[in-house]
């Protein structure tokens, strides 16, 4: 079957990227059953090796759900960080938070989306620093150490955050692999079967039944009534700002 529905993303892969600095995004979040906006980055090299050994940074993450919705609507959002040795070990729940409108929700008009990045941590933040969502300080023993790997593979070989002097790539090794250039993307999915949204009676399609389009489509009568006009089912973006540490 045909995708039912086209999505979109921007990114500035390939023309701009940081590694430490400072980002703000001005941006009003879509309204509409099952839209999936995100704000996040990507590592530019993938330098310590697949994802998501070499990292992945979400400074948003919102569902266009009603407020009511069980896993969070259009009023809250998530950060979170993800990382591991290998994709069966993403250690994303030790590295993450959320944030929660009282009285109305982000699709309702633009807010300020903002990530600090440096040496020592990385914060995310809604319209100020004192509207903090996700702090992640950078501590002595690294991501290794903080995930506990050696646990489900007992041998230091397998840590691919392992410092110059010890025969691995990174000189910053309470950082790694947070020490890389990363670029910016903007995008909005529709539905997704990787659990975002979870199977409920209130969700139209089952993940892994081999007909989540069809179903989708087939429930377009109860979802395409709640998306918003031409911009507000989309994700409108007013201004991208991005400083790189130490520049000007």
């Amino acid at each position: 079957m045909i995708n039912p529905v086209r999505s979109a993303r921007l990114t500035t892969k390939g023309k701009r990227g940081i590694a430490f600095g400072k980002m703000e995004i001005v941006a009003k979040l879509p309204r509409g059953d099952w839209l999936w906006p995100a704000i996040w980055m990507m590592p530019t090299h993938s330098v310590y090796g697949t994802w998501p050994a070499s990292g992945e940074i979400d400074i948003v993450e919102s569902r266009g759900n009603n407020y009511d919705f069980p896993q969070g609507g259009r009023d809250h959002f998530g950060s979170a960080l993800h990382w591991g040795p290998y994709s069966g070990v993403n250690a994303y729940w030790r590295t993450m938070g959320q944030t929660t409108l009282k009285r109305s929700d982000f699709s309702k008009e633009f807010y300020t989306f903002g990530l600090e990045w440096t040496e020592d941590y990385i914060v995310t933040y809604v319209n100020s620093r004192i509207h903090q969502v996700m702090y992640i300080p950078f501590t002595k023993g690294g991501f290794w150490q903080r995930g506990e790997f050696i646990k489900y593979n007992a041998t230091e070989e397998s840590n691919p955050w392992r410092p110059v002097e010890e025969g691995g790539k990174t000189h910053h090794i309470k950082a790694a692999p947070f020490d890389q250039e990363f670029y910016l993307l903007l995008n909005v999915a529709v539905g997704g079967t990787n659990g975002y949204f979870k199977d409920s009676t209130l969700k139209p399609w089952v993940d892994g039944s081999g007909r989540e389009m069809r179903d989708f489509w087939n429930a377009v009568n109860q979802w395409h009534p709640t998306w918003g006009s031409a911009d507000e089912r989309g994700m409108t973006v007013k201004s991208v700002k991005m400083w790189q540490e130490g520049k000007c």
